[in-house]
């Protein structure tokens, strides 16, 4: 992680002059991230849905498109943070290898839910932040969560770091 980057994991705040760390928020559409507190292993499974009628465009829907590239359903250039008619037909396809979603083409929270099983190297830090190796069938990357408990990767066009929003969509 390059120096610059720090503050970004680390989610530090500047509160009455003094330096102090936010407490990570429990995941909640209104609060506007794909985000996360204790084990991060589990995450996901209460986050809002994603799809071509909710967030549609977002870095939310950016975030889901990269585990549907990870899992092999998706090209790279797919990764838009628009949820259209591919990434409708990928998730249907991430729904239809397990007996227990429906494959409606949503990403909603049993969606994301078995996203989040497949992370592997979960390293979490007692301030709240982690990070998390995301373990797809065709290729893996790292999803980090700062100390307010936002989650975020490295997105490789240029190599910034995105926070995954469900109100704008910076992919």
């Amino acid at each position: 992680m390059a120096t610059g980057t720090i503050a970004a994991f680390t989610g530090l705040v500047l509160a009455g002059g003094m330096l102090a760390t936010a407490a990570p928020a429990s995941a909640n559409t209104n609060d506007g991230w794909v985000s996360g507190a204790g084990s991060m292993a589990d995450d996901w499974g209460d986050e809002g849905t994603v799809s071509t009628t909710s967030y549609s465009s977002s870095t939310a829907t950016c975030l889901w498109q990269q585990v549907l590239r990870a899992e092999g359903l998706l090209s790279a250039s797919g990764i838009d943070g628009h949820f259209g008619s591919n990434t409708k037909a990928a998730t249907e396809n991430f729904q239809a290898r397990y007996s227990d979603l429906a494959d409606d083409g949503k990403a909603g929270p049993n969606t994301w839910g078995k996203a989040d099983n497949k992370f592997t190297q979960v390293v979490e830090y007692t301030d709240g932040s982690a990070r998390a190796v995301y373990d797809g069938t065709s290729s893996n990357f790292t999803v980090y969560r700062n100390t307010q408990g936002r989650h975020f990767w490295w997105h490789e066009g240029d190599s910034a770091h995105r926070y995954a929003a469900y109100g704008s969509n910076s992919c």
